[in-house]
C-alpha cells in the first residue's frame, strides 16, 4: 500500500519508496526468524536479525528523509557492530545474543526514529504525527525492556517468563507494523492536503489582484463598447417623417 501511494505524493515519493522497502524488509527477516533454524541452521538467528534491523534502519532513514536527513553511515555502523556481535558471541552465547543483546539496536533504532518524528522540521504539525511519535517511542522501550529488564526477570521467576515474553513480543510487533505505516500514511496525505490548501490561497489572491491592478484592462473593454454602440447607432436607418 505504502509502495502504491509513493506516486500520489510526488514531494514525498522517495520517503515513501524508502519506507516501503523499510517494512517488506522487516516481513522478510521475520519470516526468516520464523525458520531461523530449519533454513540456516546456526547462522540462522544472526541473519534473521541482521535482516530485521535493516528493516528498522530503513525505516528510520525514510522518516528522516521527512526532514531533510540520512542515517546512512550510522545504519551501517551499527549493521556491522551487529555483525561483530553476533561473530564474537559464537554458538555459546548465541541464545543470550538472540533473547537480550539483539535488542539494544532495534531499541537505538526506534528511538531515533521517534526522534525524527518529534523533531518534525519538515512534517506537518499534525495528530498522525504525534500518534508515530507514541508508537516508535514505546515500541523503543519495550525493547529496552527486553534488553535490561527481561534477564533480571528470568533470574527471578525462571525460564518461564521467556515465554511470555515471546508472546507479548509478538503481538507488540504485529501492531507496530500496523499502526505505523497507517500513520505514517496518513500524515503523508495530511501534508500533501496542507500544501495543497495553501496553493491555492496563494493563486487565488493574486489572480484576483491582477485583475484589479489593472485599470487598463477595464478601460480598454469600457471603451471597446462604447465604440460598438456608436457605431450601431451611425448605422441604424433614418427614420422617415
Amino acid at each position: 500500500m505504502m509502495y502504491r501511494e509513493h506516486s500520489s505524493h510526488p514531494k514525498r515519493s522517495k520517503e515513501l519508496r524508502t519506507l516501503a522497502i523499510g517494512y517488506a524488509t522487516l516481513g522478510l527477516g521475520c519470516a526468516a526468524a520464523l525458520f531461523r533454524v530449519q533454513l540456516l541452521g546456526a547462522a540462522g538467528p544472526a541473519v534473521s536479525n541482521l535482516v530485521i534491523l535493516t528493516g528498522y534502519l530503513l525505516v528510520l532513514d525514510g522518516v528522516a528523509m521527512f526532514n531533510g536527513r540520512r542515517y546512512l553511515a550510522s545504519s551501517i555502523g551499527l549493521l556491522v557492530l551487529t555483525a561483530l556481535t553476533w561473530t564474537v558471541a559464537g554458538v555459546r552465547w548465541q541464545a543470550a545474543v538472540w533473547m537480550y543483546v539483539s535488542a539494544i539496536a532495534i531499541a537505538l533504532a526506534s528511538a531515533m526514529t521517534s526522534l525524527e518524528l518529534l523533531r518534525g522540521d519538515g512534517m506537518p504539525a499534525v495528530q498522525s504525527r504525534r500518534v508515530a511519535v507514541v508508537v516508535t517511542g514505546i515500541h523503543a522501550l519495550f525493547y529496552v525492556t527486553r534488553a535490561f529488564v527481561l534477564p533480571w526477570m528470568v533470574s527471578i521467576f525462571g525460564p518461564r517468563v521467556l515465554a511470555v515474553s515471546s508472546e507479548i513480543t509478538m503481538y507488540e510487533g504485529v501492531l507496530y507494523s500496523i499502526i505505523l505505516p497507517m500513520t505514517l500514511l496518513r500524515m503523508t496525505r495530511e501534508d500533501s492536503a496542507i500544501e495543497s490548501c495553501f496553493s491555492k490561497r496563494a493563486s487565488g489572491p493574486s489572480a484576483t489582484t491582477r485583475h484589479i491592478d489593472d485599470p487598463s484592462r477595464s478601460s480598454r473593454s469600457t471603451s471597446t463598447t462604447s465604440r460598438e454602440s456608436m457605431t450601431a447607432m451611425d448605422t441604424r436607418p433614418a427614420t422617415r417623417s
